[in-house]
């Protein structure tokens, strides 16, 4: 992790040399920035687990219960919470961890929830550091998903390609479950 909270992936290796003057043994290491390729890797990994979250699920909530478990583990995030709108005043919450009742969630969470309902489609919020949202289409109303990342975790350029897409199958999934 870099100073500026950015984590970067290195690849590193190393070879025993001798020096030619005195035959000394040295070692040499050499390191390569992977970054790229290992969000490659991820976005194809991620993308491969949505088409089994779709494939096995029967309803709807399942469809949202098993895409949280899979947000969860591709940030290693400690809660991933789910809010949906399906009237003025109803909200169903689902959670990796307690699902509880909307009036039952720390403030925080129900304030950066509920912060969801009024950004874009598919664009990738951050909250404090440690956290991020975002918004998509539920067949019964409007859906907001935030991830509880860790203390000082950023949310990249990256993370918000990745959640996009994988929110974007999500939104999918649940019309073709709903």
């Amino acid at each position: 992790v870099r100073r500026d909270g950015q984590r970067i992936w290195v690849s590193g290796s190393f070879n025993e040399v001798r020096t030619p003057e005195d035959g000394r043994r040295r070692v040499v290491g050499t390191f390569r920035d992977v970054t790229a390729e290992h969000y490659a890797v991820q976005r194809e990994a991620a993308l491969a687990a949505m088409g089994l979250v779709v494939s096995r699920a029967g309803s709807a909530a399942q469809v949202l219960q098993e895409t949280l478990g899979e947000l969860r583990r591709l940030w290693r995030a400690r809660e991933v919470t789910a809010a949906t709108w399906t009237g003025a005043e109803q909200v169903t919450v689902t959670s990796t961890g307690q699902a509880a009742a909307w009036a039952a969630l720390p403030g925080a969470l129900r304030d950066a929830l509920a912060g969801l309902r009024d950004q874009p489609l598919l664009t990738p919020t951050a909250g404090a550091p440690g956290g991020a949202g975002i918004r998509l289409e539920h067949p019964a109303g409007t859906l907001g998903i935030w991830i509880e990342l860790g203390s000082g975790r950023l949310l990249t350029a990256e993370d918000r390609t990745l959640l996009s897409l994988v929110c974007g199958y999500l939104g999918q999934a649940l019309h073709r479950a709903y």
